[in-house]
This record gives structure tokens, sequence and C-alpha cells, in this order.
């Protein structure tokens, strides 16, 4: 299985981190590593560019902004190629055996699956027919230990329609949904999301924000329980400062 990983020039340790901690996950992939965007330090240089919205230079972080980016390096990069592929970023905790299991689950007609969230946020999914699930995550930031635990738990693993979830530690697609994705998020930008069953008021804050507006229209799955979760550390997040509502 063909792998894109996500990590910057400037955060050395982060890369081998991701190798050590997913050693064993990793066996027979074809891992290729892409150097992020780094907002922080690289976006002065870009620009004015009609990818990004006014709204987005003045609300996102600059973390998000280049990881919206990054995102869009690796949908250019499988939409160019023949085959589909996994998008990670680097601080992701894999499950042992994920690509098996992923490759049994996975359908002529799956085009997008999402590995797995950020369990400080919520997942609205499909539980079968047209009932559909509303879930929160306690506790929201758990210990790497805790993390790989999770992911390996061995419940039998299943793929549901995704309505909305936040976070994207991993996820697969063809090259025919990248370059879907290309030309429906061709602007980042402050939008609002509609969640339900009273949740708050969300606008997109980042890239997953903005899939969120698109997820049910794409009729994209998610793997529950997941294969992947991120160690989603808010005091070293390059994303945000601090934490935000569902979309930030």
């Amino acid at each position: 299985m063909k792998i894109a990983v996500i990590s910057l020039r400037r955060t050395p340790e982060r890369w081998t981190a991701f190798l050590e901690r997913n050693a064993g996950a990793l066996q027979g992939c074809q891992v290729l590593r892409i150097d992020g965007v780094d907002g922080a330090e690289e976006l002065a240089n870009i620009g004015t560019t009609r990818l990004i919205a006014p709204s987005a230079r003045q609300q996102w972080t600059p973390g998000a902004l280049g990881t919206a980016l990054s995102h869009r390096l690796c949908w250019r990069l499988c939409s160019s190629g023949p085959a589909p592929l996994v998008v990670l970023e680097d601080d992701v905790v894999l499950a042992e055996g994920w690509t098996h299991t992923l490759e049994q689950l996975l359908q002529p007609q799956h085009e997008l699956v999402l590995l797995g969230w950020n369990l400080d946020s919520m997942l609205q999914a499909e539980l079968y027919g047209n009932q559909e699930m509303i879930s929160l995550f306690e506790p929201a930031y758990p210990d790497s230990a805790t993390l790989k635990g999770l992911v390996n738990g061995g419940e039998p693993r299943q793929l549901r329609r995704l309505r909305h979830a936040f976070g994207l530690p991993g996820y697969w697609l063809t090259p025919a949904l990248a370059g879907t994705l290309l030309g429906r998020l061709c602007r980042l930008e402050v939008l609002p999301i509609g969640l339900q069953r009273g949740f708050p008021p969300c606008e997109t804050y980042g890239i997953d924000g903005l899939l969120n507006r698109h997820y049910a229209d794409l009729q994209a799955h998610v793997v529950m329980p997941p294969l992947a979760l991120a160690l989603n550390d808010t005091t070293r997040s390059l994303t945000r400062e601090r934490p935000k509502n569902f979309g930030r």
C-alpha cells in the first residue's frame, strides 16, 4: 500500500518518532515523506493567491493554512497516479495489521475512507439504514499508550457512511476522488458547518472543517473502531494555539 506522510522539515524529531512508533504497522508499505508546507515560515512567501480567501488569512492559524496546503499536495500526487493513496499526518498511531484490515473492508464503490478522527471532537455516522449516531468521546486527550490500546483493541471493524468528523489522522482515497477534492475545495475560507442535535455553531478553521461540508455528498466512509488516531497534543500543536470548537 502506498502511503504519503505529511511532515515538516523543521520538525525532524516528529518524523523519527512516527517511524519508531509505527515500525511494525509500516512493514510492507511504500512510505513517501511529503515535506509539508510550513505555514509559520513559508506563508509570507506564498503571497496573494485565490486559493486562500481573506477570511482564512485572517482567521486560520498559519499552521492550519500550511496543513491545508500540504493535504492538497497529497491530493495532487494521488490524482496524477494510477492507484489509491493513504495520507497520514506524522503524529498518527496506526493499528498493527491495519493495511490488511483496510483491504478487507474496501469495496469497489468506495472512494474516500477516513481511518480515524480527533477524540476531542464529535463523530456523526450512519449506524444502520437511515439511522445515524452522534458520539462524543472521553477522555478527549488520551496518551500514546492508551491510543495504541484503542487502535489495537481487537473489536471487529466496519465501514460506515460518514457525515461529520474532525481531524485527519489518516485517510484512503482514489485518484478520481482526489481530483474531485481539488475542484471542490478550491478555496480555503471560513464557512459555516451545519452540525445537528444542539451542537454549537461551527465554522471551517482548517481543511478538516471544509471536508465536513462535503463528506455526505461524496459518500465518504469511516472505519469504526478506528485504524488510526492522532496524538493530538494541544500543547505542541502546529495548527492551533489552544483548543477551539469542533471545527478548529
